[in-house]
């Protein structure tokens, strides 16, 4: 990852649209190894990692390391395409019953 790459990232954060999830996102890919970290939990949380990734393409480098730093991150992260598409189509009624249930799911099933 590049000094301006690790910028925008660092830039990204201090505008305030994120959380846990997506935070945990941006260190990994930033080369933390511990942490308070954790994957999202509802379609709002994914919805700030979505936005991060969007904004900071790098971040799916890191998703390896995500996975296995975070595995509560895994399945999302090997869904993510899926994932991204759920969100946007449902991002216009404000909210998404299907992306919440996979979620749900896979957090349980690490």
């Amino acid at each position: 990852m590049t000094d301006k790459e690790r910028i925008n990232i660092l830039n990204w954060m201090r505008k305030g649209d994120s959380g846990v999830s997506s935070e945990t996102m941006a260190l990994i890919a930033m080369g933390a190894t511990s942490g308070d970290f954790d994957a999202p939990f509802d379609p709002s949380d994914f919805g700030r990692c979505y936005r991060l990734v969007k904004a900071n393409p790098v971040i799916k480098e890191s998703f390896l390391n995500i996975s296995a730093l975070v595995p509560q991150f895994t399945s999302i992260l090997l869904n993510w395409d899926k994932c991204c598409q759920i969100y946007e189509r449902d991002f216009p009624t404000g909210r998404s019953d299907e992306l919440f249930k996979m979620i749900s799911k896979w957090r349980d099933n690490r």
